[in-house]
């Protein structure tokens, strides 16, 4: 089949308890109290936003990349004559967002110290909080294949693959560089080794410099009047162009020079 034909960022689907939760329901509470009810989460609100912040912030960026590998590769086998159907490249991007997400959602709570069932406590205690619940209501759309945020369904400019193009090279580019030299500070200063590049370390690396990117590019692109969902649709409009393609493939380059100056070693 076509389907698999189509790969990205390992095999399997990830049974992951949050994304569950989050795009089916809390399971039912059979043999719960009044009691119980009351009691308040051990995970504050303000804590508990901040995880979900930092989680959709991630989850934003990584949404792209697996859009545009799906696309790319989607691309190519049409190319070799053979179609792909839109319901199996939903199904693999909903398979490759649940296991970056597993592995997101992990680093995430060890960087703010935080258990599983405690963040999913805190979930279900402030799910009617505004804040919260925007920020459960984006992740189930990032899960759906948009980005949830709000004027989405609004005609994104497009500036063109010319100044595209600029705003990779520079934007994109310079809000990556300047996220991993600001964790790379943190690390530091917890005293973690950046030459033991293991795998742990660098997703845990990279979960937290992608928070970092999205707030700088987000800053970034105000000159533009666009936001990183406007960019991210304008990049998947335009990534067939050689000149987006190049600009692409040298960011990335840019980006693990970045990283080897940094003391990570691939």
């Amino acid at each position: 089949m076509a389907r698999d034909s189509l790969f990205l960022l390992g095999a399997g689907i990830a049974s992951m308890a949050l994304l569950y939760y989050v795009v089916v329901g809390p399971p039912g509470k059979a043999g719960s109290n009044d009691e119980r009810d009351d009691d308040q989460p051990a995970l504050s609100k303000r804590k508990l936003v901040s995880v979900w912040s930092m989680l959709v912030k991630n989850m934003e960026l990584h949404k792209y990349q697996v859009q545009q590998v799906l696309y790319q590769q989607r691309a190519q086998l049409a190319q070799q004559g053979t179609e792909v159907p839109d319901e199996d490249i939903e199904a693999m991007y909903k398979q490759n967002f649940e296991e970056i997400l597993e592995n997101v959602q992990t680093q995430i709570l060890e960087h703010f110290d935080v258990a599983e069932d405690e963040f999913e406590a805190a979930t279900e205690c402030y799910k009617d909080d505004s804040e919260v619940s925007g920020m459960v209501h984006q992740l189930e759309a990032l899960y759906r294949g948009d980005s949830g945020a709000p004027g989405e369904k609004d005609a994104v400019r497009d500036v063109g693959a010319e100044e595209l193009e600029r705003i990779i090279k520079t934007d994109f580019g310079e809000a990556w560089c300047s996220a991993f030299e600001k964790t790379a500070r943190d690390f530091q200063a917890q005293g973690k080794d950046m030459t033991e590049a293991d795998q742990e370390l660098l997703l845990e690396f990279h979960t937290q410099a992608s928070g970092h990117a999205q707030d700088n590019l987000a800053e970034s692109l105000k000159k533009y009047s666009l936001t990183p969902a406007d960019f991210q649709h304008l990049v998947l409009i335009h990534q067939e162009d050689s000149r987006i393609k190049q600009a692409l493939d040298q960011s990335q380059n840019v980006q693990r020079e970045a990283l080897a100056r940094l003391g990570f070693r691939s």
